[in-house]
């Protein structure tokens, strides 16, 4: 797989249950792989406003989504949407958390083609040419019409609908430099929801969250989701101190990108992934380095049978106890303090994998 670093990594919400879509649209049609077609599908089946520049009615999305499913009955495309294999770190692991979202119980997961592949990959070029920090809908579909070696094309082509005038419309439209909203799965977007960045009112006080659960316990629930987010995108089937790792990461990344930090109530307890910048840590680095540490897994367990290491429960219980000792909110430095506690674990692992001194980090 690539360790090459794409400037964009993240993907939009409707980009997001567009891919999911694009999933459950070939599994259910019992299809043998997810192509550019079943994303484009998914997209003209939306109502964003990039889809409308492709096919600006109701009528005109009808016939194109209709010219899809009448060709893949049968399989009468021209075009097998195969393409110079693309296994970049990002592409794989939106790829994968797609098809984790759309996997139903007792039906096989068709693969994604490799022109659907090339496809995320330049959408995610596209986001960073158009300064959003993630991909949404408009780049979605300049990375599927970039080239005309494609299902998505071909579609367009049976319409008589000019790929190239398309494409340089998408290029100058309002909307392909609008960041789009972050996908459900955003771990920053469950503690906005929650009142716990700053300047945020949310569905829940501070000081009710805490109440509710526990000192810090809201951040280590955010970060717990985020690390099973992060084993999903890895393609591990159990989520490790490593994965709790990358999640740290993946939080500063996204409040980062927001422009938001976490609350007064909680400041002071979430400079951890700061200190491991000053090291030179980044996400996708650490990514990089936690892929090797675990077997990829053959199928991705279900949401509700999902299993964490044991040794993860631990670190986060003990970091609560630290927290509670010292007096302070349970946010990513004690977190980080107990993950280095254990220097026989995954997390001190990946670190040491980055040629960090983690004595250093004590």
């Amino acid at each position: 797989m690539s360790r090459t670093t794409l400037p964009c990594t993240e993907v939009s919400r409707e980009v997001a249950e567009a891919l999911t879509e694009a999933f459950r649209g070939a599994i259910r049609r019992e299809q043998p792989a997810v192509g550019t077609e079943h994303v484009l599908s998914a997209v003209l089946d939306g109502d964003s406003a990039a889809g409308k520049v492709l096919a600006p009615t109701v009528r005109a999305s009808g016939s194109m989504m209709g010219v899809i499913r009448a060709k893949g009955i049968g399989d009468h495309w021209v075009h097998d949407d195969d393409a110079e294999p693309v296994h970049d770190l990002a592409v794989t692991g939106l790829l994968r958390e797609a098809e984790w979202a759309a996997r139903r119980k007792d039906s096989d997961v068709p693969p994604p083609t490799g022109a659907l592949r090339a496809a995320l990959r330049q959408a995610l070029l596209y986001a960073d040419e158009h300064g959003t920090p993630r991909a949404n809908t408009a780049h979605l579909l300049m990375g599927l019409l970039h080239t005309p070696q494609n299902r998505a094309h071909e579609a367009l082509r049976e319409r008589r609908v000019d790929r190239s005038d398309v494409l340089a419309r998408l290029r100058v439209h309002p909307s392909a430099r609008e960041p789009g909203e972050p996908p459900r799965t955003d771990t920053a977007r469950t503690l906005r929801k929650m009142g716990l960045l700053t300047g945020r009112r949310g569905q829940l006080s501070v000081r009710l969250v805490a109440k509710l659960f526990g000192n810090g316990a809201p951040v280590f629930m955010v970060l717990r989701l985020e690390a099973r987010r992060q084993a999903i995108r890895l393609g591990h089937g159990e989520v490790t101190t490593a994965h709790l790792l990358l999640a740290v990461l993946a939080l500063d990344e996204q409040l980062t990108a927001a422009g938001e930090r976490l609350s007064p109530e909680l400041a002071g307890s979430g400079n951890a992934a700061e200190l491991l910048r000053s090291r030179g840590v980044t996400l996708h680095a650490a990514a990089s380095v936690a892929l090797d540490l675990a077997p990829a897994a053959g199928e991705l367990p279900r949401a509700g049978e999902f299993p964490e290491d044991g040794a993860l429960v631990k670190v986060l219980t003990k970091a609560r106890w630290r927290a509670e000792e010292n007096g302070v909110p349970a946010g990513t430095d004690v977190l980080l303090a107990e993950l280095l506690a254990e220097p026989e674990g995954l997390a001190a692992a990946l670190l040491t994998g980055l040629g960090v001194d983690t004595d250093d980090l004590v």
